[in-house]
Parts: structure tokens; sequence; C-alpha cells
């Protein structure tokens, strides 16, 4: 079922694909929009932009132009743009990114690399009114 709801990412342009709160996804998904983890995923994620919400779980692969983690994940993460942890986001895994902000509180266990090659890809998103719930 797809209904709005404010996301972190704002990018009112956007498709949006949601994965509710209470389902369970396994597989490979290759999204060229907005893609919002409410719920638990296992498998690979290709997207453009990538929201995991409080209560949303990740385990496997992502590849991302645009991350911002508020729950749980278990992955190796390559995101080329900006990778967000919010104060509620925990993060196990390889990670490359272009630009990182951790708010306080937020978790990262595994090694965090900023890459030169994806410092210059730019998003094409307005990130700039992402706001940390905590």
């Amino acid at each position: 079922m797809m209904f709005k709801r404010k996301s972190e990412i704002n990018n009112d342009n956007a498709d949006k694909l949601f994965i509710n709160k209470g389902s369970s996804i396994h597989g490979t998904i290759n999204c060229q929009s907005l893609l919002v983890i409410d719920g638990d995923f296992e498998g690979q994620i290709n997207s453009k932009l990538l929201e995991i919400t409080e209560s949303g779980s990740v385990k496997g692969t992502i590849n991302a132009e645009s991350v911002v983690v508020a729950g749980v994940v278990n992955a190796n993460i390559k995101c080329t743009g900006r990778l967000k942890i919010a104060a509620t986001g925990k993060v196990n895994g390889e990670v490359q990114y272009g630009s990182l902000e951790v708010s306080l509180g937020g978790v990262s266990v595994g090694n965090l690399e900023q890459t030169a090659n994806m410092r210059v890809v730019r998003s094409q998103v307005n990130l700039a009114n992402i706001t940390d719930k905590s």
C-alpha cells in the first residue's frame, strides 16, 4: 500500500517507494527515486535516494547516491554522495561515502572510507532540509 508521509529526505519531485512497517522483503531493489524502508529488507539495494527510518532495518548491500540511516543497517554501503547517520541510526559494515554526517548518538561499527572519486559526485537533491528527530 502506498501512502504519503513526510520523509527525512526533502525531494518533492521524486517518486517514492515504501517498504511499510511490519513488512519483510528479500531480494534486489532497483529504484531510480526515493526508497523509504520502514520495515525489514534483506538483499541488495540500488537506489538514487535511500532512507531507513527508526523502525527500518537492512541486511545486505547498499549502493545509493544519498542515504539517511535512522534505523539499523547491517550492510556494506557505497554512497556516492551524502551519508547521514541520525541519532537513532546504527550502521555495521564496510562504508564508502562522499560526505558524512553523524548525529550525536549515531553509531557506526566497521570501516568508514571517504573516497576522493566519490566526493566529486554531487546530489541533484536538496538535502539541506533533513531534520534530526532526536
